[in-house]
Parts: C-alpha cells; structure tokens; sequence
C-alpha cells in the first residue's frame, strides 16, 4: 500500500474513533458527515455529554461541531454564562 492510501486510511480510522466517543449516536453522525450538503432533511447529533444537536447533512457542520464541543477549541471563561435577554 503506498503512502496516499495508508493516510487517508488513517485518517478515517481517527475519525470513526473520535465519532465513537463524541457522540452517542456515532452511525448517524458517520453517515451524516458524509452525506452531500444541500440534501432535504437533518441530522440529529446527540452528544454523549447530553445536548442533541439538528444539524444539515454534509461536513461543514459536522465538523465544527466536532471542532468545538470534541477539541474544546472554545472554552469559556470562569464565570461566564448566558445573560438574560442574549
């Protein structure tokens, strides 16, 4: 197997692991990255931490998804919260 094929192999196995502990419902949320943007319907992505979010099929989405809630690429400040009226 040449290198190519070897990291793009790897790759998705590293996807499909992080799909795995990420979300609870890892098929849908596999099937639905995939799946071409602009399609009718929507994905429900239900996180293992409790939130459940309805997303549009394709991975733009789902990847900030992953992005924010599986990498913590945004943390909150102690002391933040969402203020009435926001």
């Amino acid at each position: 197997m040449d290198r190519g094929r070897y990291l793009v192999r790897l790759t998705r196995l590293a996807r499909a692991v992080e799909a795995v502990r990420l979300f609870q419902n890892w098929p849908v949320a596999l099937r639905g990255r995939r799946v071409a943007r602009g399609l009718p319907g929507s994905i429900p992505y239900r996180l293992r931490g409790g939130p459940c979010f309805v997303l549009e099929p394709g991975r733009a989405d789902h990847d900030v998804l992953v992005e924010v809630w599986g990498h913590r690429i945004y943390k909150a400040v102690p002391g933040f919260g969402v203020e009435p009226g926001w």
